[in-house]
């Protein structure tokens, strides 16, 4: 019973992560001199492989963490709240993938069709909450990491630096094709080892009859039915801005081959996800865990056989690498294309890569709270989600590829650099939303959210401006799901609400030409 000896984790973990470098490394054999296919390998993905690769990348060892403590907190419903959550934005990719790739057929990110449908201001705003998103959850993957290896007597800084290092240099020689082929190989071995530690798990934890009356974990709590809402719309909006699903996307091989991809991968994720939740609700049912307990998962795996840990590691690691090296790719996709706008060779992107692990590095040491770091970067990203969907739904131009590819120009777009849409010099215009109104949102949704803050806590706006930070994560009820219904309706509210001074004050100006 419990972990291996450290000698025994030590070689499982170097071991392991030495595999996935060689896999990684061989992705790039024949070499990668074209900056296209180093950041999308576009085109190159049937559905069975594209299938695998989102689910591996959809996953992470904060799983471990976050999930088996939401089901130690608000029991079955709170489990499936969760699962739900995930599978929702990953389905939705069968439905606004084909868009963007119709829209904007050269693109690499999503962020570069808001510069050419909103404009630069817009492209800014949505850069940082893009950069935020996907840093905060690269942070929150290495802190988890450090939090499991710890338990395996593994040193945490150690096994950080050598994780970020491996994913690192094979992105660095490979891009976006070892990241391809890393996670397939990944996602085989977590639905393999999922099976087998499932069976482990029913086989070794016996829970207490009385512990399942007692506890209310199968009574849905009003917190439980608010986190359906509250986490879809979370994990809807922040994953719109996790550019490794907009890479993947373009790396279909057409929009029937990512549809199919999109649900296959929907398949795999939900089961997966709530088995792995499923571990809190018995960890407390089998008497190791307390109610919301953050070690859940772990309390119960230090019940489990030594084998059966040894592959907990392995699986892990598989998690590990395979949201690691995906939001690498990401990354510096984000910042080669949409931060230095294209303007840098392909050994800098390489540099990039590399370069992106120290800071994130040296924040994951600090050991932060994994759901409350998601939760402040999904709000941010829930203030400007609607007005992204709504881009990509509404209006029929097309963005060349050509301006795409050439970095010393600003996309074309439908007027304006700064603001995207313009008014067109003709009476009776039918204005468009744009890049105005994008920022209006953005200050409307952030507005919303401290004005519900400040009403619920008395008048205080201090404490309105706390709510920015959800301090109480999902365990105040009212107060996650009131955060998340002001963020989405507040910014749509200011958006459409610009869109209609303007056309109002063009119907005067036009009227007395």
């Amino acid at each position: 019973m419990g972990y291996p000896s450290s000698f025994i984790s030590q070689g499982l973990f170097y071991g392991t992560v030495a595999l996935f470098t060689l896999i990684g490394i061989w992705a790039g054999r024949r070499g990668v001199a074209d900056k296209d296919v180093f950041l999308t390998a576009r085109s190159t993905q049937g559905w069975l492989s594209l299938g695998i690769n989102l689910f591996a990348a959809g996953l992470g060892v904060w799983t471990f963490f976050a999930l088996p403590q939401v089901g130690s907190d608000t029991g079955l419903l709170g489990v499936f709240a969760y699962a739900f959550s995930i599978v929702v934005p990953i389905l939705i990719l069968t439905w606004l993938g084909p868009i963007l790739r119709r829209k904007l057929p050269g693109g690499v990110t999503i962020t570069e069709f808001i510069l050419c449908r909103y404009g630069l201001l817009a492209h800014i705003v949505t850069n940082c909450i893009t950069l935020l998103y996907m840093s905060v959850f690269l942070v929150t993957e290495l802190t988890a990491l450090g939090f499991l290896v710890e338990a395996y007597g593994i040193n945490v800084l150690t096994a950080q630096i050598v994780v970020c290092a491996s994913t690192a240099l094979y992105t660095c020689i490979s891009g976006m094709k070892a990241s391809l082929l890393t996670d397939k190989f990944q996602g085989w071995i977590v639905l393999i080892l999922m099976v087998i530690v499932s069976i482990a798990f029913g086989a070794s934890v016996k829970v207490d009859p009385r512990l399942i009356e007692s506890t209310p974990l199968l009574k849905p709590s009003q917190i439980a039915w608010e986190s359906i809402y509250t986490l879809t719309v979370a994990n809807l909006s922040a994953n719109l801005f996790h550019q490794g699903y907009w890479q993947r996307v373009y790396s279909a091989q057409d929009d029937n081959e990512l549809r199919k991809a999109s649900i296959l991968a929907s398949i795999l994720t939900f089961p997966v996800i709530f088995l792995i939740g499923l571990t809190g609700v018995f960890s407390v049912w089998a008497g190791f865990s307390e109610l919301n307990d953050p070690l859940a998962f772990f309390n119960i795996t230090a019940t489990l056989p030594t084998w059966t840990n040894a592959l907990v590691l392995i699986l892990a690691l598989s998690f590990v690498a395979s949201s690691v090296d995906t939001l690498q790719n990401a990354l510096v996709a984000t910042l080669v294309t949409d931060v230095f706008m294209n303007r840098v060779c392909l050994n800098t992107a390489r540099l990039i890569s590399v370069l992106i692990n120290v800071p994130v590095i040296f924040v994951a040491a600090k050991g932060y709270n994994v759901i409350s770091l998601f939760l402040i970067a999904d709000l941010a990203a829930a203030v400007v989600s609607g007005p992204v969907v709504y881009g990509l739904l509404f209006g029929d131009h097309v963005y060349e590829k050509n301006a795409l590819m050439d970095g010393t120009k600003i996309l074309k777009m439908d007027g304006d650099k700064l603001w995207g849409n313009q008014i067109e010099p003709a009476k009776h215009v039918k204005l468009q939303p744009n890049g105005i109104d994008f920022c209006a949102a953005v200050f409307g949704g952030l507005f919303c959210v401290v004005t519900l803050g400040t009403i619920m806590n008395g008048g205080d706006v201090g404490s309105g401006f706390t709510l920015l930070s959800l301090p109480n994560g999902l365990s105040k009820s009212g107060e996650s799901i009131g955060a998340f219904i002001a963020a989405p309706v507040g910014s749509l509210l200011f958006f459409f609400g610009s869109c209609f001074i303007r056309r109002l004050i063009a119907s005067l100006f036009l009227a007395n030409l």
